[in-house]
C-alpha cells in the first residue's frame, strides 16, 4: 500500500512538473532554446541608456519569430524606437516590409532600417506579451486568435542604437510593466518599479514637489489660460502654497494636487496613484444635489425610508455652500460643460464630502437636518472586509447601460435598429463586424438607425473614423490642427517616467502666427465616407456626461455634419478642442506622486455660436435631464425618449444658415474688462494731447 502511495504521489509529482514546464513561454527565434542569444536584460545599460524592463535578444535578419503563447492579436503596427523609453507609432496598417519601407523614404524618415513591427499578444490571464523588432510575414487583424508556435513575423532591426538584428520583448499586466524573463523559466534581473512614497513631507520637500508640477504646466500644458485666467491661475496656486504648514501629509499634499487638476477643467488630465486608503470608512447614506435641493439618493437597508427626502443642512452646511465645498475635487470633465458636474452633484457629492472636507475623526458620521423638521444622526462605519457596503436603491443598470459587450447591434423592429458601442478601442475584426450590420441595414431597406454613446470613454481616434465612415453623406476630418508649446526637450524631462532629459519632439510643428507655440496644419486632411458600405436612413445618437473624448469628437460630426438627432445629455469632452495626444507621466521627486498631462491640444472647430458654445460639450438637440428616478428605474428613459422621437416622426429640426466664421483665439477666450478701461483711457489721452495742441 505504501509503494502505491509513493508511486502515486511520484506520478503526481511528474505530472506537476510536467504542467509546471508546460506554462513556460515559447522561445520566439525559430530554431533556438530558451535565453539563447540574448543581448540585453532587464536593468542593463545600452551605452548610458537603462534599459528598464525588456529582454533583447539577437536573431538572424528574417528568422521566423514565433509567438510564445495562445492569445489575442491587440496590437500589429509599425513603430520607430527613438529612446528606450519612447517610441513613435505609425498607422500605415503593415504588409509588404520593402514595398512599405518605400514608403517610409518617400514620407521622408531618416532611420527607415529601424522602423520595426510590434505585435502585442493578449494571453488568457490578460497579460500582454510584446514583441518588436519584426518585419511582416503573416498578415493579422486585431482580435485574431494566434497559438502558440505560431508565425508572427520575422527578424529585423529593433533600436539605432543596437546596430545588429534583434527583437525586444516586454510584458505588461493590469497596464504596470512585468517581468519578461521569468515566463520563458529563466532566471531574471527584472525590478519591480519602486514608487514607495514617504506619508508626510517638509514644506519644503511639498513646495518643491508642487512646484514641478505647476511649472510643468506653465511649460508643457498646451493652452494652461484656455478656461482660468493666468491671474486666477497665479492666485490659486499662491494660494496652496500658503496651505501648506511646517509638515505636509501625503493626504493633504494630494488634494492640492487634485484641486489644481480641476482648476485646469480638462478631463485626461488626472493624478495617476493616489495615496492608499488604509482605513476605508462609509456613510449610512448617501446624499446629492438635484437643482437647489439636497436629497438622500441611497442609503443603507435599516435606512431606506429616507431615500428621496428633502435635506436642508448636512452637519450645519446648507446646499449651496455644500456645492461651493465640493466643486473644488470634481475631475474629470472638460472646459464649461455642465452635464458633468450636474452628475458628479448628484450621484458623488456625499462621497466627495466624506472624504475631501469632513475631519478624519467624524468617521463618515453625518448630522442631517431635513425639511420636515427632523434631525438625525447616520454613523459611518469601516469596511472590515473588501465588500461594499449595500445601498439601496442599485444604480447598477443604470451605471452600466451600453457597457455589458464591445458591440450590441439588434433589431427592434423592421424598421429601425440599434447599435451600442462601448468604447473605441475596437480590434479591427469588431470593426469589420459592425461594417456588416451596417450593410445588411442597407440590404434590409432600414430607415433608423440609434448609436448608444451613452458612458462611452473614448478610444482609438482612427477606428472611430472608420466607424463613421459608414453613415457619413459627406467628407469630414478629425482637426484642423494640433497645437504645443515646445518642440520638445522641455526641463520636466528630468522628472519623466515616459521622456528623457533633451528629447526633441514635435519636430514637424511650425510657428504658431500669433508665436504662441507651435501648430500642425491638418486642415487639408479630409476622410471620405466608406464608398461600399454607407448608410443614408435617420440616425439618432445617444450620449450622455459620461460620453467622452472620442465619443464627444463622433457626436460633434454627427451634429455639425447635420447626420442625425443627438438625444440624451451634453457630453462630457468638449466639442471644439481636446487635449488628448502625447501624454507626459510626471513622477514628483519626493512624493512619488505621478501626474499624468497631455502635450498636444487637438483643435476639431473653430467656428463658435449658440448651437456650439465655447467650451461646452456636444449640446443634444432633444434633451432628458438627469433626475434622481432615472438612476433606479429599470426604465431607460433616454431609448424610451428615442423611440417615442421615431414614432412621431421628430428628427433633425435645424435648418443650416448661410456659412459663417469667427475668429477661434478670440472667441476662446472670455472677455477681459481690463483692455476696455486701458482702450477707453489710451483714446481719452490722445483726444487730450490732440485738444491741448490745437489750443
Amino acid at each position: 500500500m505504501k509503494t502505491r502511495n509513493i508511486i502515486t504521489a511520484l506520478f503526481l509529482l511528474f505530472i506537476g512538473n510536467v504542467a509546471f514546464a508546460q506554462e513556460n513561454y515559447l522561445w520566439p527565434v525559430e530554431g533556438k532554446k530558451a535565453g539563447e542569444s540574448i543581448l540585453y536584460t532587464p536593468q542593463s545599460y545600452i551605452g548610458k541608456e537603462l534599459n528598464a524592463n525588456n529582454l533583447i535578444v539577437a536573431t538572424p535578419l528574417n528568422t521566423n519569430i514565433l509567438a510564445p503563447v495562445d492569445g489575442t492579436i491587440v496590437w500589429f503596427n509599425y513603430l520607430l524606437q527613438s529612446a528606450m523609453n519612447y517610441s513613435t507609432s505609425y498607422h500605415r496598417t503593415p504588409t509588404d516590409y520593402p514595398q512599405d519601407s518605400l514608403y517610409f523614404v518617400e514620407s521622408g524618415e531618416k532611420d527607415v532600417q529601424f522602423i520595426n513591427l510590434e505585435v502585442g499578444i493578449e494571453t488568457a490571464d490578460k497579460s500582454t506579451v510584446y514583441i518588436s523588432g519584426l518585419r511582416p510575414s503573416t498578415l493579422f487583424k486585431t482580435g485574431q486568435k494566434v497559438q502558440r508556435g505560431e508565425v508572427i513575423g520575422r527578424g529585423g532591426y529593433f533600436y539605432k542604437k543596437i546596430n545588429e538584428p534583434c527583437i525586444c520583448i516586454s510584458i505588461s499586466k493590469n497596464k504596470m510593466v512585468a517581468d519578461p524573463m521569468t515566463p520563458f523559466g529563466l532566471k531574471t534581473t527584472f525590478q519591480e518599479p519602486n514608487l514607495e512614497r514617504k506619508t508626510g513631507f517638509t514644506k519644503e520637500e511639498a513646495t518643491v514637489d508642487y512646484n514641478i508640477f505647476v511649472n510643468a504646466l506653465k511649460e508643457g500644458f498646451p493652452g494652461l489660460y484656455d478656461y482660468v485666467s493666468e491671474a486666477e491661475f497665479e492666485q490659486f496656486t499662491a494660494s496652496i502654497r500658503e496651505s501648506f504648514g511646517e509638515m505636509v501629509n501625503a493626504f493633504e499634499l494630494e488634494k492640492a494636487l487634485r484641486t489644481t487638476i480641476s482648476v485646469l477643467r480638462d478631463g485626461h488630465t488626472a493624478l495617476m496613484n493616489p495615496a492608499p486608503n488604509d482605513n476605508p470608512k462609509f456613510s449610512t447614506i448617501d446624499f446629492g444635489i438635484q437643482g437647489d435641493s439636497m436629497v438622500v439618493t441611497r442609503a443603507g437597508l435599516a435606512d431606506t425610508k429616507y431615500y428621496g427626502k428633502r435635506i436642508l443642512t448636512v452637519d450645519g452646511i446648507p446646499c449651496d455652500s455644500m456645492k461651493a465645498l465640493v466643486q473644488p475635487y470634481l475631475n474629470f470633465f472638460d472646459g464649461f460643460v455642465e452635464s458633468y458636474p450636474d452628475f458628479e452633484n448628484l450621484c458623488q457629492i456625499g462621497l466627495w464630502y466624506c472624504f475631501f472636507i469632513q475631519p478624519e475623526t467624524s468617521n463618515y458620521d453625518l448630522l442631517v437636518e431635513f425639511a420636515d423638521g427632523e434631525t438625525k444622526i447616520f454613523k459611518g462605519g469601516s469596511y472590515k472586509t473588501k465588500n461594499c457596503f449595500p445601498r439601496r436603491p442599485s444604480w447598477q443598470n443604470w451605471y452600466f447601460t451600453n457597457q455589458q459587450e464591445p458591440i450590441n447591434f439588434h433589431m427592434i423592429s423592421d424598421t429601425t435598429a440599434y447599435l451600442g458601442i462601448r468604447d473605441f478601442d475596437l480590434n479591427q475584426v469588431e470593426v469589420d463586424q459592425i461594417k456588416e450590420y451596417v450593410a445588411q441595414m442597407v440590404s434590409d431597406s432600414v430607415t433608423n438607425l440609434i448609436i448608444d454613446l451613452r458612458n462611452n470613454g473614448g478610444g482609438n481616434e482612427e477606428m472611430m473614423a472608420e466607424i463613421y465612415s459608414f453613415i457619413a453623406q459627406k467628407p469630414f476630418r478629425q482637426e484642423i490642427c494640433r497645437k504645443v508649446n515646445k518642440r520638445g526637450n522641455f526641463d520636466f524631462f528630468r522628472y519623466s517616467s515616459n521622456h528623457i532629459e533633451g528629447q526633441e519632439m514635435f519636430s514637424d510643428y511650425t510657428p504658431a502666427p500669433d508665436d504662441d507655440g507651435f501648430i500642425l496644419d491638418l486642415s487639408d486632411e479630409w476622410m471620405q465616407p466608406d464608398s461600399v458600405v454607407n448608410y443614408k436612413g435617420k440616425v439618432y445618437l445617444l450620449a450622455n456626461e459620461r460620453s467622452f473624448s472620442a465619443a464627444a469628437t463622433f457626436a460633434g460630426w454627427v451634429k455639425s455634419q447635420n447626420r442625425g438627432a443627438i438625444v440624451g445629455r451634453e457630453t462630457g469632452s468638449t466639442y471644439h478642442q481636446m487635449k488628448a495626444v502625447k501624454f507626459e507621466d510626471l513622477i514628483l521627486p519626493n512624493s512619488k506622486y505621478i501626474i499624468h498631462f497631455p502635450l498636444v491640444q487637438t483643435v476639431m472647430d473653430t467656428i463658435v455660436n449658440e448651437r456650439f458654445p465655447y467650451g461646452r460639450g456636444v449640446l443634444p438637440d432633444y434633451e432628458v435631464k438627469l433626475v434622481l428616478d432615472e438612476l433606479s428605474n429599470p426604465n431607460d428613459s433616454v431609448f424610451n425618449y428615442t423611440q417615442q422621437l421615431i414614432r412621431d416622426g421628430r428628427y433633425i429640426y435645424y435648418v443650416e444658415p448661410e456659412p459663417e466664421t469667427s475668429n477661434f483665439e478670440e472667441d476662446a477666450r472670455p472677455f477681459q474688462w481690463w483692455w476696455a478701461v486701458i482702450g477707453v483711457a489710451a483714446i481719452g489721452l490722445v483726444v487730450g494731447v490732440l485738444w491741448k495742441r490745437k489750443s
